[in-house]
C-alpha cells in the first residue's frame, strides 16, 4: 500500500439546501467524513499480521519481500467489525497493493480446494482454500505458505488506499480529454490498441443517429402539436443530451460539443420561430457532419445554417435601399471576431503581435464590418415545396420542418451588388452572391490568425486552459498544413490536440498551469456515460433550465448559452485569485459562484442517488392550445459495473478514482472517503437500498472533490 500523508482534516459541509427523501443516504455524504476521521489515530504497523509466517519466521526471504510494499492503515481508536472479504476481493486487493509480486489483472482459477491466480511474470501464485490464504513461488521461497485467513485481511481489503496503475491512469486521462467517459472497458481498449490506433479508429467510426432523425423518432415532428411547431425549446436540449449520452461516436460528439462553444448558436435566440427544435438539431448535425472534415467547408456550412441565420440575423438580411436601410452587420462582425480571426493579430503560437509602441494590432476596423456585411445579404429560408402556416382557426396549417433543416438559399433580388473591400480584399461591384460568399470566406479561412485562434480555443475546451505557446504553435502548424499540403484539416487538428506531448503528460513548463475546470455539462455527461444512464421512454428530458426550477443555479444549460460569446469567455480571469496574479485564464470559472457551487453539490447528491425526475416540461399542446399531459420522465444510472465493489470501500474508491479522476485523487483524500464510507458498514448481505446509498455517497464525494472538478 502507498505511504499516506497526514490527513488534511474534514471538508466543510456545502452551504446549500439539499433536498431528498432519504436521511440515511445523506448521512453517508461529505459530513460523515469528520466523524470517521476522529476515530483514526496511531502509527502504521511495518508488517501486516496476515503476511507473517504462521511460525513467526518474519525473516523468511520471500515473506520479507511480500511485506516490503505494504503498510497498515492507522488503527481505529475503538475496534470495529469488518465484513470478511470474498476470494475475488482479496486477490484484487493483492494485485492493487503488491503489483511487483502479483502484476496485472488475472482471472480466478479453480483447482480444488483452491481458488487462485497465477502470475507468470513473477512465477507467483496466490489463492484461497476454504478461509485460508496461501502463496507459492519466489514470494515464499518456493514453498506453499499460509499467510493468514480471509478475516485477517478484512480491514485492509475494505480500507486500504489502492494505487492506480500508471498505464490505466494515462489511458483514462486520454479518454476524458477526447470523449465523455473512461470506463474499465474503454481503458482496456486504449491500452490494447495504443492511443494513436484507438483514436484513428474512433474518428473513422460511422455517425450515429442524427439530431433531426432522433426528433423524428420521438414524434416531435407531429403537425397536430402546435406548441412543438412554434415556441418550444426543450426538445432541442433533449436532442443534445441524447447525442452526448448515447451517441456511439463519442469522440466526434465530444468535438461537436467543443465546436458548439466556438460557433455558438443558442436556443435563446432561435426559440419563437417555426420548428425551433429542428433548427437547433440541424445546427448540431452540421457541426457533426463537418467535425472531422475541413474548416473551410464547416465555415461555409455554418454560415448558411438556418439556425445561425436566425441567431445572427443573416436570414432575410437585405441590401441597402433609398430609404437608408443598410445590411445587418451582426454576422459580419461575429464571423471575424469569434469564428475566424479574433480581434488582434497573432503569431503562430497564439501570442499577440505588437506594434512599435507595444500595443496589440487590431485585425479589422468598422469599415471592414460594413463592407463584409454586404456579402451576407440575400439569404432566405429554403421554403421550396413547403406550405406556409395558416392562422385560420378553422383550417390551421402547420408547415413541414424542411425549411429549418435545410441550408438557407440565395435570393438575388435581396443581395447587395456594391463593391466590398475588407481585410485587403476587393469583391467587385456586381459580383453574384455565391461568388462573393466564396471570396469572403476564402479570405477569412486563409488569414494567418485562424490557425492559432481556433487551435488555442479547441485546446482550452478539450485539454488545458493555459496551453503553452509551443503547444498552440504545434497545433496551429497542423492547421496550416496537415503534412500533405492541406490547410484546415480538422481531423488532423483534433488528432494533434489529443496526441500532443503536452496533452499526453509531458506537461507545460509550469506543472501548476496544467488542467481545466470541468464545466457542468461535462460532469453530467461523464456521470451518465460512466454509469450506464438510462431514460424512461427514451426521452432524455434533461432540459435542466426547466427541470430544476428557480431553486437551482448551475449557470449552464445545454445549447442555451446566454449570448454568442458562449457560457464563458476564453480569456476570462477569476478576479482576486492567484491565477489573476500570475496572468492565467480559467474560462469555466466564469460559471462559478457560491450559489452555483452549492447548487451543484445538492443537485448531484439527489441525481446520483435518485436520478432526474421531470414532471411537466414534456407537455405538448394541440392546435387549439390545449395541453396534452405526458407522464413523468426519469433519467437515472444503473451502476451495474460498480455493484460488486460496494462492500469494499477501498476498492470502490479506487475504481471511482480511476474512471472519474484518471487516478488524480491523493492518498489522504481517498482515505477520507474510505473512512466516511466505512462509518456505515455495508457487506454482501446488505439490502439494495443500503448498497445504493453507499455507492451514491462514494460517487458524490469523488465528483465533489477538487481533484475531480479540475481535469488534468
Amino acid at each position: 500500500m502507498v505511504d499516506v500523508e497526514p490527513l488534511r482534516g474534514p471538508p466543510q459541509a456545502p452551504n446549500g439546501h439539499g433536498v431528498g427523501p432519504d436521511p440515511s443516504f445523506r448521512s453517508l455524504g461529505l459530513a460523515a467524513a469528520a466523524a470517521a476521521l476522529a476515530a483514526c489515530e496511531g502509527d502504521a504497523s511495518p508488517l501486516p499480521v496476515a503476511f507473517r509466517d504462521p511460525s513467526g519466521a518474519e525473516d523468511a526471504p520471500g515473506l520479507l519481500r511480500l511485506a516490503a510494499g505494504v503498510r497498515r492503515r492507522p488503527l481505529a481508536a475503538a475496534p470495529r467489525s469488518w465484513p470478511v472479504p470474498d476470494v475475488t476481493a482479496l486477490l484484487d486487493w493483492a494485485e492493487a497493493v503488491l503489483p511487483d509480486l502479483f502484476p496485472g489483472r488475472k482471472p480466478d482459477l479453480l483447482s480444488a480446494p483452491y481458488v487462485y491466480r497465477h502470475y507468470p511474470e513473477t512465477g507467483n501464485y496466490a489463492g484461497v482454500a476454504g478461509s485460508d490464504v496461501y502463496v507459492l513461488g519466489p514470494v515464499s521461497g518456493g514453498a506453499l505458505k499460509r499467510v493468514g485467513s480471509l478475516a485477517d485481511y478484512a480491514e485492509q481489503v475494505h480500507a486500504d488506499v489502492r494505487p492506480v496503475d500508471g498505464a490505466d491512469a494515462a489511458a483514462a486521462r486520454f479518454l476524458q480529454q477526447c470523449q465523455f467517459s473512461s470506463t474499465l472497458e474503454e481503458i482496456a481498449a486504449v491500452r490494447a490498441e495504443g492511443v494513436e490506433a484507438w483514436l484513428a479508429r474512433q474518428m473513422s467510426a460511422p455517425r450515429g443517429l442524427t439530431g433531426v432523425q432522433w426528433l423524428d423518432q420521438r414524434g416531435v415532428y407531429d403537425t397536430s402539436r402546435k406548441k412543438q411547431f412554434t415556441s418550444f425549446e426543450p426538445p432541442a436540449q433533449w436532442m443534445g443530451w441524447n447525442q452526448i449520452l448515447t451517441a456511439p461516436d463519442a469522440v466526434r460528439t465530444r468535438a461537436v460539443l467543443a465546436l458548439s462553444e466556438f460557433f455558438v448558436v443558442s436556443t435563446l435566440g432561435v426559440a419563437g420561430g417555426y420548428w425551433p427544435s429542428y433548427a437547433m438539431a440541424a445546427y448540431w448535425d452540421t457541426l457533426s457532419a463537418h467535425a472531422f472534415g475541413n474548416f473551410r467547408a464547416l465555415l461555409e456550412a455554418i454560415t448558411l445554417n438556418y439556425a445561425m441565420g436566425v441567431y445572427l440575423n443573416t436570414l432575410d438580411n437585405q441590401k441597402e435601399d433609398a430609404s437608408g436601410r443598410q445590411p445587418d452587420e451582426n454576422y459580419a462582425r461575429e464571423v471575424m471576431q469569434l469564428f475566424t480571426i479574433g480581434l488582434y493579430e497573432l503569431d503562430v503560437d497564439g501570442s499577440l503581435k505588437l506594434d512599435a509602441a507595444g500595443r496589440p494590432i487590431e485585425t479589422y476596423g468598422n469599415a471592414d464590418v460594413t463592407n463584409l456585411a454586404r456579402v451576407f445579404t440575400g439569404y432566405v429560408g429554403d421554403d421550396d415545396g413547403v406550405d406556409l402556416p395558416s392562422d385560420d382557426p378553422n383550417h390551421p396549417l402547420v408547415s413541414s420542418r424542411a425549411q429549418q433543416v435545410r441550408p438557407m438559399r440565395f435570393d438575388a433580388t435581396r443581395h447587395s451588388t456594391l463593391e466590398c473591400r475588407f481585410l485587403g480584399t476587393v469583391i467587385p461591384a456586381g459580383t453574384s452572391g455565391p461568388v462573393a460568399l466564396r471570396i469572403a470566406l476564402d479570405r477569412l479561412f486563409n488569414h494567418a490568425n485562424v490557425g492559432p485562434f481556433f487551435s488555442r480555443q479547441m485546446i482550452q475546451r478539450l485539454v488545458v486552459s493555459n496551453p503553452s505557446p509551443a503547444y498552440v504553435g504545434r497545433v496551429a502548424a497542423v492547421f496550416a498544413d496537415n503534412g500533405r499540403g492541406v490547410r484546415g484539416d480538422l481531423r488532423a487538428v483534433f488528432t494533434a490536440i489529443w496526441l500532443d506531448p503536452e496533452a499526453r503528460g509531458a506537461g507545460s513548463t509550469e506543472a501548476s498551469r496544467a488542467g481545466k475546470l470541468r464545466e457542468f455539462v461535462l460532469r453530467v455527461a461523464q456521470w451518465g456515460r460512466s454509469f450506464a444512464s438510462v431514460a424512461s421512454r427514451s426521452r432524455w428530458s434533461l432540459d435542466l433550465w426547466f427541470a430544476m426550477g428557480p431553486n437551482w443555479d448551475l449557470n449552464q444549460t445545454l445549447l442555451r448559452a446566454p449570448s454568442v460569446f458562449n457560457y464563458f469567455r476564453p480569456g476570462y480571469v477569476p478576479p482576486l485569485t492567484q491565477m489573476a496574479t500570475r496572468g492565467w485564464v480559467a474560462p469555466e470559472f466564469q460559471l462559478v459562484q457560491e450559489s452555483s457551487t452549492a447548487s451543484y453539490l445538492n443537485w448531484m447528491q439527489d441525481t446520483i442517488r435518485f436520478g432526474i425526475d421531470v414532471n411537466t416540461t414534456d407537455e405538448i399542446w394541440d392546435l387549439q392550445g390545449r395541453v396534452i399531459a405526458v407522464p413523468k420522465v426519469k433519467v437515472g444510472a444503473e451502476y451495474a459495473g460498480e455493484q460488486a465493489y460496494v462492500p469494499y470501500a477501498g476498492a470502490l474508491v479506487a475504481r471511482l478514482n480511476l474512471v472519474l479522476c484518471a487516478g488524480q485523487l491523493p492518498g489522504d483524500v481517498q482515505r477520507l472517503m474510505i473512512d466516511a464510507l466505512n462509518a456505515t458498514p455495508v457487506d454482501a448481505s446488505s439490502g439494495a437500498d443500503a448498497r445504493l446509498d453507499r455507492l451514491a455517497a462514494a460517487v458524490l464525494m469523488v465528483m465533489a472533490a477538487p481533484e475531480y472538478l479540475v481535469q488534468h
